[in-house]
């Protein structure tokens, strides 16, 4: 079982390392697959509404500010639900919300 995991965690690594997209979940918000070169490609009006929040939280505006304004706005979680302070809060402090690839708790070999 444990090769099985560390091959599977290889691959992970080889596709992030390649800039391509491993699979898995819902599609992370401001992001899209893109099938043709098998990347993840930016949604430009969701990546600006990560800008305009990120803005208004240094600011001082709260989770839920934020989440009424945006279900105010039509705007929908990837699921097509209506946003809430708990959904906005780890959508702005995701790493891919800052354009980075979460890379695990340990690398292929075990080690951290």
């Amino acid at each position: 079982m444990r090769k099985l995991s560390q091959r599977a965690q290889r691959k992970h690594l080889e596709l992030a390392e390649a800039g391509k997209y491993s699979g898995g979940g819902h599609r992370p918000f401001r992001l899209r697959y893109d099938p043709g070169s098998q990347t993840m490609a930016v949604v430009a009006p969701e990546r600006d509404l990560i800008a305009e929040a990120c803005a208004a939280c240094l600011a001082g505006e709260s989770w839920d500010s934020i989440a009424r304004r945006w279900n105010d706005a039509g705007v929908r979680t990837v699921t097509g639900r209506q946003w809430t302070g708990g959904e906005v809060r780890p959508t702005l402090k995701s790493p891919r919300s800052g354009g980075l690839r979460p890379t695990g708790t340990s690398a292929p070999d075990g080690t951290r």
